[in-house]
């Protein structure tokens, strides 16, 4: 977005509007099936900065192992935010909204069915 040269709005809209998402983004996402019922996954993402409000580019990682003991029964142990303890993804600069801080976690968990 840009404002025509006789554009009267002084306002932050276009900054607003241009800079509100990233230029570039990537994600890059793995499953590979391994012998004895096990699955490992792995995804990439990475954002660009975002200009408005100001947000830096940030990296993420997240992992999984998930093992098939039965038709009925898997577990599954998961990593998420695996390269820094926590990273900026949103900030509301209004005050309308929360402000979206994600945090490395880890998490397991089964699954039984009948």
């Amino acid at each position: 977005m840009h404002l025509d040269p006789g554009s009267l709005d002084v306002g932050l809209s276009v900054l607003a509007a241009e800079g509100s998402s990233p230029v570039h983004s990537a994600q890059l996402r793995s499953h590979l099936v391994l012998p004895r019922g096990l699955a490992w996954d792995t995804s990439v993402f990475f954002s660009d900065r975002i200009i408005y409000p100001v947000i830096p580019a940030y990296t993420r990682v997240d992992t999984g192992l998930t093992w098939q003991w039965n038709k009925n029964v898997v577990f599954s142990l998961v990593g998420q935010n695996l390269l820094k303890d926590r990273h900026l993804e949103y900030e509301d600069i209004d005050i309308t909204t929360a402000t979206s801080l994600v945090k490395r976690s880890v998490y397991a968990k089964l699954t039984w069915t009948h």
